[in-house]
């Protein structure tokens, strides 16, 4: 999509109902009811809508964004860029206030907004509310939030650990592609998705074993939680808690008998 009008601008778009496929070069962002994501100056992308969706977008110009950057943020380094991962509208109180508020605004004619000085206060308060909640960069310095495919990865993990699921699983359960994903953990988590996914195993399994009511061995939960190299789940869990599985065993044992 390349519309001349818009080519220096930001956009803001709230999806009302439905769902949006925004297609970039090396990911396709996902939006249904209630999210909200920002487009970025120069960045050409394909959008699908559904035949019931309905859609608000707000554009900025690049320049005001960058400036209410630079007197917002301490660690602004020019040329603003927000992540294509879409936020729930209900996670940005304020911008959805904000939006509510211009909206009921407009359908009444209120003629508040017949007031250009008025006008442009809102509008950079909403450029403002913007740069604050949605996550993005500045130069090579991160701000914001964590990207919400990077949240949905984790919920998909969490859901699906018993399972024997893979990075591109993960990736595509998230709306984006492999290597996205896996900047995105290491920029916003500090460690890959499938480390994620390996310490929620170990973490599942440590709690089974902690159970005095699940009498399970120690080959029985590592196949519950989709550890089936028993050797290496072995090593793993005593790096991670300091003891091996059994031993975990042996402790709880102990404390139930006394």
């Amino acid at each position: 999509m390349d519309i001349p009008g818009l080519r220096d601008k930001y956009i803001l778009q709230v999806l009302l109902s439905g769902r949006s496929d925004t297609i970039y070069k090396n990911s396709n962002v996902v939006m249904e009811s209630g999210m909200v994501t920002a487009l970025n100056v120069g960045e050409p992308f394909t959008k699908v809508l559904s035949q019931d969706a309905e859609q608000l977008l707000f554009c900025f110009n690049a320049c005001q964004v960058n400036a209410i950057a630079a007197s917002t943020l301490s660690d602004f380094a020019g040329n603003l860029r927000f992540f294509p991962s879409p936020l729930r509208i209900d996670k940005a109180p304020m911008l959805f206030d904000l939006i509510n508020a211009v909206c009921t605004a407009i359908e009444s004619h209120d003629p508040v907004l017949a007031s250009s000085r008025t006008s442009e206060r809102m509008a950079d308060l909403m450029v403002d509310l913007m740069i604050r909640y949605l996550p993005a960069e500045s130069g090579r310095r991160c701000l914001g939030a964590v990207p919400f495919h990077v949240q949905k990865a984790e919920a998909f993990m969490r859901e699906n650990f018993r399972e024997a699921i893979t990075l591109a699983e993960v990736a595509s359960a998230a709306g984006v592609t492999k290597r996205c994903l896996c900047i995105n953990f290491r920029r916003f988590r500090n460690t890959s998705p499938m480390a994620y996914l390996r310490l929620h195993r170990l973490t599942q399994a440590r709690k089974m074993l902690e159970s005095t009511q699940a009498r399970a061995s120690v080959t029985e939960v590592a196949g519950e939680c989709a550890l089936h190299h028993l050797g290496r789940f072995s090593q793993e869990y005593r790096l991670e808690f300091g003891e091996l599985p059994s031993q975990t065993i042996e402790r709880v044992n102990r404390a139930h008998l006394k």
